[in-house]
């Protein structure tokens, strides 16, 4: 009733008022507005909202235009408090054009204040890009009315916007600088409360710096905290003090989670004893404090992980005792966390069930969303995923809003992907780029190429993939989206490195590391300096042919140092990310390229480091995985008997563990070892007739080549078996083969040329040997697809690996005579024979 009567034209109740004195008034409005900010600053958010819109009230019946600004700039913190951003928005801009019409600088100031502060965190990044301009604006126009204390109020705003920015380093070191000067600025007004406010700002800016690996001050964002926390309880702000206690606990858990979690409880216990509406962060944040303890012993964490259930689900019983749902909710939120550590698939399942109809209940949609989201994901490790699917599709038909959607979708998405389900992937890839244009949502329209190019690159259509992935990455850029961006380039660096484009995927790679650690994500960067380890490997191996002798080949000796310093930084930076199984990741790699530089005592070393992570880890098939890259290094080291045995306790590991790739690999090392297996396959049975026949043909066979004796003149009749006694199995045709003779840049003619793109062609769709190839015939019309496209490029980088070989070569230059041209003018002057 109260905002519906204020907002009306003018803010004015179109009825008469009773009448009031103005002396009255003049002393009841802004009681009214201490009391509403002290409801607030209890969490006691209706008391508050009726306490300023009744202050609104008096001040405008006694005209008084900066108790008005107040008032509004109040009411827009209530409504943002209850989440209602848009609403309050709505409401402090009407307000704002009747004040701009009166030309109140007092007034507009406050109402641009308000509408910073409004803006500056969960309206995206335009309204934020808006929210700074009204906060400069803000503190220009208090500076030039001489209000200390509202200017330093502009001033903290400034600064917690600038800590919203993407650039974590430069936003940091801004918001600091702001931060400290509207503390000071308090501290010279006498505003204990505001002093604290920025003493907080002070203390998050320290903490984005660190995170950002470009610490300021070491220790100096503790100082800050606690100050702010002592300022907070002189005052009897004890709710204030709780919430900064629990920010406390909360930064301590980067570096220190046992200590955290000492903090967060002290932090719980408090909240508890004065009713305050940070209990539900604080339980989260002891639950988090004890998953985030790491220890050496699997044991160890799995009792933290016990320790975490057991905390979580005693705030669930307390919430629903006090018949507090939003409570509630959070706590099955912290319980969902604790089970997924636990790797308690069921439970997580029952969990998730139950707080998304706590979130339902409250109206939370996007939480409802989220918390249904584990499902789908949570049967897919289950390896169920038929019912993932129906988990989906059901988070689908639950989801209302925008965002539900989105979310919905992408669940399907993953889905679909771990299901090899290529093309219902790219229809629902296509899907959410639709609704994300529909709703002018650039970074998911941007999110959705990405998707789409990722299952394309699956597809091994490589033209398609690194297209998208680059609209992708340009619209992420524009929009200075550090980590989305990097992302893209790492699927343009998988797409190059699959098309053997080593280097161009090495730049891209490199890029992505260099974006990732600007936005201080050191796990990404590691994952990104892995994948061009990979990349490197993949040039040392792939890039050649027949891999060379390292002892005897300096130059690649030299390449082979040169990865292996390169693998060096590789595993420096998986170790600073703290991410186990990354570091023992980036091991393996390293012992494959000690195995291709023939360093067989370096490779083992390697692989020890690798299977020390993963056996403290009990992931048994990452440690198999490691046993097969162990068995190419005895290999090498000449024990064939070791690499047997090693390749074979990895191949119990993968049946066991039902891990049907890994097994096939296996046995194909097995094969490699050993030789390939005879397929046998059983002859079909004779009729006697055809017996009788076949023995006849020998007979006859027999009689000729012994000069015309017939049977029984002299000579015995031949001991041949029954075709069936010494034929009952015989081998398989073996699959064809590429026997043609390789491309070379000192011997290249038209001739030449066409015969071998032939016998390529002839290869790589299986044309039969006696049927005739068109050189002007579309290659696409022959059968060739986009990956066998790819083989034929790749193919003829490798024999001409001078010439620069685009991925869309069958598209521009579609049959084999065009190709040959292709060839012929690419060749570098003095590097061919035309004849």
């Amino acid at each position: 009733f109260w905002l519906k009567r204020l907002l009306e034209p003018g803010g004015r109740r179109s009825g008469p008022s009773p009448p009031q004195r103005p002396g009255a008034m003049a002393t009841e409005a802004p009681g009214l507005l201490d009391q509403a900010e002290r409801h607030l600053a209890e969490e006691e958010d209706k008391k508050a909202l009726e306490a300023a819109q009744q202050a609104l009230t008096l001040f405008r019946r006694s005209n008084d235009e900066a108790g008005i600004a107040s008032s509004c700039r109040l009411v827009g913190h209530v409504l943002c408090y209850q989440g209602k951003h848009g609403e309050a928005d709505s409401f402090v801009r009407g307000e704002l054009n009747r004040v701009q019409a009166s030309d109140d600088k007092a007034g507009e100031a406050k109402l641009l204040l308000a509408l910073a502060e409004i803006n500056c965190g969960k309206r995206g990044p335009k309204s934020r890009a808006e929210a700074l301009d009204y906060a400069a604006k803000a503190q220009e126009k208090f500076r030039e009315v001489k209000d200390t204390k509202m200017e330093a109020t502009a001033c903290l705003a400034l600064a917690n916007i600038e800590l919203k920015g993407k650039d974590h380093q430069k936003g940091a070191e801004q918001a600091l600088a702001l931060a400290q000067k509207a503390e000071d600025m308090f501290k010279g007004a006498g505003d204990k409360k505001g002093q604290a406010a920025a003493l907080h700002t002070v203390a998050a800016a320290h903490i984005k710096a660190k995170t950002a690996k470009a610490e300021i001050e070491p220790g100096a964002w503790i100082v800050a905290a606690q100050e702010a926390a002592k300022l907070y309880q002189e005052q009897g702000l004890r709710k204030l003090e709780a919430w900064e206690k629990v920010s406390i606990a909360q930064w301590t858990m980067i570096d220190n989670p046992r200590k955290a979690l000492r903090l967060a409880e002290q932090a719980l216990k408090l909240t508890r004893e004065i009713g305050s509406a940070q209990e539900a962060s604080a339980l989260g944040l002891v639950v988090n404090c004890h998953l985030e303890i790491k220890d050496t012993s699997t044991a160890w964490m799995r009792k933290e992980a016990s320790e975490a259930v057991k905390v979580a689900k005693e705030g669930v019983k307390r919430f629903k005792s006090k018949g507090d749902k939003f409570g509630e909710g959070q706590a099955l939120m912290a319980l969902l966390l604790a089970y997924l550590a636990k790797e308690d698939e069921s439970q997580v399942l029952k969990v998730a069930q139950q707080a998304g109809g706590v979130f339902r209940e409250l109206g939370d949609s996007t939480s409802e969303a989220l918390v249904l989201q584990l499902c789908p994901q949570t049967l897919l490790k289950k390896s169920q995923t038929d019912k993932a699917l129906q988990a989906a599709e059901q988070v689908i038909r639950r989801s209302t809003g925008f965002q539900e959607k989105f979310l919905a979708l992408q669940g399907m998405y993953e889905v679909l992907l771990k299901a090899k389900d290529h093309r219902n992937a790219i229809a629902v890839a296509k899907e959410i780029q639709h609704l994300a244009e529909g709703a002018g949502e650039k970074r998911k329209e941007a999110a959705a190429r990405l998707m789409l190019g990722n299952v394309h690159l699956l597809q091994e259509d490589l033209v398609e993939a690194v297209t998208l992935a680059r609209e992708a990455q340009a619209m992420f850029h524009d929009m200075d989206a550090h980590k989305e961006e990097a992302e893209a380039l790492r699927i343009v660096a998988e797409v190059h490195a699959t098309g053997r484009d080593y280097e161009v995927a090495l730049r891209a790679a490199g890029r992505a590391k260099r974006l990732l650690l600007q936005a201080g994500d050191m796990e990404g960067a590691a994952g990104t300096e892995f994948l061009a380890l990979q990349i490197q490997l993949l040039m040392l191996v792939q890039g050649r042919g027949e891999v060379p002798d390292a002892k005897i080949d300096p130059d690649f000796a030299q390449d082979c140092a040169e990865a292996l310093e390169f693998a060096g930084e590789a595993v420096a930076l998986a170790r600073k990310s703290g991410n186990k199984k990354l570091l023992a990741s980036v091991f393996c790699t390293v012992a494959q390229l000690h195995t291709a530089a023939m360093q067989a005592d370096q490779a083992f070393l390697a692989v020890d480091e690798a299977m020390s992570l993963f056996r403290e880890m009990e992931d048994q098939l990452n440690m198999a995985g490691a046993m097969l890259i162990e068995s190419d290094v005895h290999l090498i080291s000449g024990n064939i008997n070791k690499a047997l045995a090693v390749v074979n306790k990895a191949l119990t590991i993968f049946r066991e563990e039902g891990d049907t790739q890994g097994e096939s690999i296996a046995l194909g090392i097995v094969e490699h070892i050993t030789g390939p297996e005879e397929e046998l396959v059983e002859e079909p049975q004779w009729s006697e007739e055809e017996w009788q026949r076949w023995q006849q043909e020998q007979w006859q066979a027999q009689y000729g080549h012994m000069g015309g004796a017939e049977p029984g003149q002299g000579q015995a009749e031949p001991q041949q078996a029954h075709p069936q006694e010494t034929a009952i199995v015989k081998k398989q045709r073996a699959p064809k083969q590429d026997t043609g003779e390789k491309l070379s840049v000192n011997n290249l003619s038209q001739e030449v040329i066409q015969r071998r793109l032939m016998e390529i062609v002839r290869f790589s769709v299986d044309i039969d040997d006696d049927e005739e190839v068109d050189c002007d015939k579309p290659l696409m019309q022959m059968g060739v697809t986009s990956k066998s496209a790819v083989t034929l490029r790749n193919a003829l980088s490798e024999e001409l690996p001078g010439l620069n070989m685009p991925f869309t070569l069958v598209f521009d230059y579609p049959n084999i005579n065009m190709m040959t041209e292709l060839i012929l003018e690419s060749v570098p002057a003095g590097g061919g024979r035309r004849r």
